[in-house]
């Protein structure tokens, strides 16, 4: 009988964490999909801007994302005499970044 709780518990356990789970997914897909909807692109800070007519252009930067800093190679456009939408002229793909931390060894070396 007792294992039979304890069965009955991890099971419990397991299909909270998928409910937990699915939630999750489904508000990274909203987010995404109200992302494409309103076609504004990532926050970021550092990038590069450009006026070609009357056109903005923005490219890359960095997006801060908790403990870690992506960088972004991604190009943008809006037209500046309607201000209505951005059109993502070269897409990026976040989840395909790589990320490599620091060692605390790289900062004992500027106090030398």
């Amino acid at each position: 009988e007792k294992k039979q709780e304890e069965e009955q518990q991890k099971l419990e356990e397991k299909e909270e964490q998928n409910r937990k789970d699915d939630k999750d997914k489904k508000e990274a897909q909203e987010r995404k999909e109200e992302q494409q909807e309103k076609k504004w692109p990532p926050k970021r800070i550092n990038c590069q801007m450009v006026m070609r007519g009357n056109k903005l252009l923005l490219f890359g930067g960095v997006l801060e994302a908790a403990e870690r800093e992506i960088t972004l190679s991604d190009m943008w456009e809006i037209d500046v005499n309607k201000m209505d939408e951005w059109k993502c002229l070269r897409e990026m793909d976040i989840s395909t970044q790589e990320w490599i931390a620091e060692s605390s060894d790289d900062d004992d070396d500027d106090d030398d």
